[in-house]
């Protein structure tokens, strides 16, 4: 009895255990696809300074292959869009970042 007894509870245990984990990295999914979210909007009002800033802050995160996906595309988007902006105007493809305007 005193068996059964330890072994359930060794399982419920692993269960909370187990649940804890799952929310932990639903959390973090969440988290991430919050700052994919904001750098997509960035990139849409042409704020891709900003949009970086955001998908660096997903370094310490781990995507699913989807969010991975997206960042990868994402990134590339705002390289290509920088480096037109800065063939045609270099100031303003700083975002001003060097007191120019903004």
């Amino acid at each position: 009895a005193d068996a059964d007894q330890a072994a359930t509870q060794v399982k419920t245990t692993a269960k909370e255990l187990t649940d804890q984990a799952t929310a932990q990295v639903k959390a973090a999914e969440d988290q991430a696809q919050g700052l994919i979210n904001r750098a997509k909007s960035l990139v849409a009002e042409n704020k891709y300074q900003e949009a970086l800033n955001s998908l660096s802050q997903l370094t310490n995160l781990k995507l699913t292959a989807e969010q991975q996906k997206l960042v990868d595309g994402l990134k590339a988007q705002i390289q290509s869009a920088l480096a037109k902006a800065t063939a045609t105007d270099p100031a303003a493809a700083l975002g001003g970042a060097l007191g120019g305007k903004k």
